[in-house]
């Protein structure tokens, strides 16, 4: 992966001691295993100093009509809004596009906005095709390390 700031890539580890396998998943331990290193399904960036910076999970990348959509980018979208939000992005399956964008909205420290404005708001800021086709105003479920619970989201979307 070339050290320029910009090109993503996926990470992947090359030790004896990172891990044998998945634990009870068995299925899931060939995949990540491919070639004898160890591929969690980072996406990452390679910065000219030397660090890599993680930006998202493969899986949390939903590709829309050929189109590759970053969570991160819509989150970071959506941050600057006058009334402030906690966003997430999930993929739905749909068969025309293969998948679209479900985006989960919060309030944040109790500000106030409609779902016509924040929208709208991210329409303004981001190009349209990375625009989520639907919003759901709902708190976002987080672990105790602040880590947004992806698969409750995604089964949130699947049943709305």
């Amino acid at each position: 992966m070339p050290t320029d700031d910009t090109t993503v890539g996926e990470t992947c580890f090359c030790r004896k001691l990172v891990m044998k396998g998945y634990l009870k998943n068995p299925r899931a331990t060939p995949w990540c295993f491919a070639g004898r290193r160890f591929l969690p399904g980072g996406l990452a960036v390679r910065h000219e100093n030397g660090p890599v910076e993680i930006l998202e999970r493969s899986q949390d990348t939903v590709i829309s009509g050929g189109e590759n959509v970053s969570g991160i980018e819509d989150e970071d979208v959506r941050y600057p809004h006058p009334a402030g939000c906690e966003a997430a992005l999930v993929a739905l399956p749909r068969v025309k596009w293969g998948t679209s964008r479900c985006s989960f909205i919060a309030p944040k420290d109790g500000t106030i906005g409609t779902k016509h404005e924040k929208v709208k708001f991210c329409h303004a800021n981001m190009a349209r095709f990375k625009a989520p086709g639907s919003a759901v105003f709902v708190p976002v479920p987080r672990s105790s390390t602040r880590e947004i619970h992806q698969f409750i989201l995604r089964e949130q979307a699947k049943a709305s």
